[in-house]
């Protein structure tokens, strides 16, 4: 008895534009001479940043991480995410029917639009989900001052 199995060509195409898009980053870097210079980054991670009043949060989406293979560091005007993980062993028993996951090195890097105290800057990880809170400096911090009408 022969066995359906359902196809998505959307994964074929995604698998296709990873393989172009591993191409274009060893081709082209962003900066002359930089794929010389640096390691080999596989991947790169989601990343959310926000800004409130008082600091800047980046988050960013790890998942299968231990905390030891994170890196994070910051300047007054920057953030640096990176790490790697692992690739797991191949399966010897049998063919991959399908395999998706990422592993490698990574690194993300950021300019902040506003200076912050690098002496305040907490990280936490929970779920896959790293979330780095960054303090703004007191005088990058919005004053609001009350201007009378006359």
């Amino acid at each position: 008895m022969t066995k359906l199995i359902r196809w998505n060509p959307f994964t074929e195409l995604t698998r296709m534009r990873d393989e172009l898009d591993k191409i274009f980053d060893e081709t082209f870097s962003r900066f002359p001479g930089e794929k010389f210079l640096s390691e080999k980054v596989s991947w790169q991670p989601s990343v959310d940043i926000y800004e409130s009043e008082d600091e800047i949060v980046a988050k960013a989406e790890l998942p299968g991480f231990k905390r030891d293979d994170i890196n994070i560091t910051v300047t007054e005007d920057s953030l640096n995410i990176s790490g790697e993980t692992k690739e797991e062993k191949e399966v010897e028993e049998g063919n991959y029917i399908c395999k998706e996951r990422r592993w490698g090195k990574f690194s993300r890097y950021f300019s902040l639009p506003a200076p912050i105290d690098t002496n305040r800057v907490k990280a936490s990880y929970e779920n896959g989900v790293i979330e780095i809170k960054m303090s703004k400096t007191e005088e990058a911090k919005r004053k609001s001052v009350n201007i009378e009408i006359e």
